[in-house]
C-alpha cells in the first residue's frame, strides 16, 4: 500500500485506538489473554448492530492510552471505543477501520481476489445504493438491565 494511503490512516480515530493497543500488546503479550471475542447470542438480553463483541478490561485500554506519546491521540482513541463500566468493546473500532481500509483500497484501485473481500464489497455496494452508512455505531443496549453489569457477567463467564 502506498505511503499516502498509509499516512491517511493516521487521521482515523479507529486507527489511533488500534495502533495504541497494538503497541501495548507488542510489549506485553500476556495482556492478549484478557481480550475476549464473544458472540451476541439470541438468549442474551443485549442488542447491537454487530453480532460479536470484542471485550477487554478498561485498565488494559487505559494503559494503552497512557502509553501514547502524542497527547492529540488520546481523545481520538477514547472516542473510537465503546466504554461500559470496567470493560471496553473494541469491535466497532475494528469494523469501522475495516471500512476505512476498504475505501482506501477502492480509491487506490487495489483489487483483492478473495471471497470475504467480495462479500464485503457486495454489502458495501448494497448499502451505497440504499444510501445507508457503511459504518456501525456499535452501541450495546440492554432490554431491561444495566448493560455494564450484564457485560461484566458475560465477560467473566468466558
Amino acid at each position: 500500500m502506498n505511503k499516502a494511503i498509509k499516512q491517511s490512516f493516521f487521521n482515523s480515530n479507529e486507527f489511533a485506538a488500534l495502533n495504541a493497543l497494538h503497541n501495548l500488546f507488542q510489549h506485553h503479550q500476556g495482556l492478549l489473554e484478557q481480550v475476549k471475542t464473544i458472540p451476541i447470542l439470541p438468549e442474551m438480553p443485549l442488542y447491537s448492530d454487530l453480532m460479536t463483541m470484542c471485550l477487554v478490561p478498561k485498565e488494559v485500554v487505559e494503559r494503552a492510552i497512557n502509553g501514547e506519546r502524542q497527547y492529540v491521540n488520546k481523545p481520538k482513541i477514547r472516542s473510537a471505543l465503546k466504554w461500559y463500566g470496567g470493560l471496553v468493546n473494541l469491535n466497532p473500532a475494528l469494523f469501522n477501520f475495516a471500512v476505512i481500509v476498504f475505501e482506501k483500497c477502492i480509491e487506490a484501485k487495489i483489487i483483492v481476489d478473495d471471497a470475504a473481500w467480495g462479500r464485503f464489497a457486495e454489502v458495501y455496494n448494497t448499502e451505497s445504493k440504499s444510501n445507508q452508512t457503511h459504518f456501525v455505531n456499535g452501541d450495546i443496549v440492554c432490554r431491561s438491565a444495566d448493560v455494564d453489569a450484564i457485560l461484566n457477567s458475560i465477560y467473566v463467564k468466558h
